[in-house]
């Protein structure tokens, strides 16, 4: 499952171009990670004939609606895991995506919310993270609630663009992680 993900993510990215990242407002640092538990759950959208979406990063939300692209996937039972993969716009007019799987119990979950652009700011939610970087801080993971067609949840999530970035420089990894909440309802069958 995770390399279904990962090739959609990788094909949507591609698909998405290459253009330059907008600056982030804050830059969170480690002692900015919170409990999860702080984090208010986002409601999961009304389940409008084509589906909606909305996922909070820290101070940032974006919201996603299933709109006919053919990149968007959103299926409640995809071999067993609730997976989505759905593309809006930030602020700035640039592309973001929301990326969830998870199990039904909710336990084996990996989400990415961020931007498409390379390079661009995308923050996962993904405990397999520790088999790469066994060094990054504890706690990156999410949990997931499955409801039908419906999924929200919450998670702490690591910025990939930095940490990546450290390992190639061997720097410090420094963006730190940060607490998130998602909700997503798949179109009305």
């Amino acid at each position: 499952m995770r390399r279904i993900l990962t090739m959609t993510l990788t094909i949507a990215l591609a698909v998405a171009g290459a253009s330059a990242a907008a600056a982030q407002d804050t830059e969170p640092g480690a002692d900015e990670a919170s409990d999860v538990d702080d984090m208010p759950m986002v409601e999961a959208p009304a389940p409008p004939a084509e589906g909606t979406a909305i996922a909070t990063i820290g101070d940032t939300t974006w919201e996603f609606v299933l709109d006919g692209d053919a990149r968007v996937q959103c299926n409640p039972d995809f071999g067993g895991f609730f997976f989505a993969v759905l593309f809006g716009q930030d602020e700035d007019g640039q592309e973001t995506v929301l990326s969830i799987q998870a199990d039904p119990a909710g336990t084996r979950a990996g989400v990415q919310i961020g931007l498409t652009t390379i390079p661009g700011a995308l923050w996962i939610a993904d405990p397999n993270v520790y088999i790469s970087f066994p060094d990054l801080e504890e706690g990156v993971g999410a949990t997931v609630t499955i409801d039908g067609a419906s999924a929200t949840g919450t998670g702490v999530f690591y910025d990939d663009r930095s940490l990546q970035e450290a390992r190639q420089t061997g720097g410090a990894y420094e963006a730190g992680l940060m607490p998130g909440s998602f909700a997503v309802t798949c179109p009305a069958l």
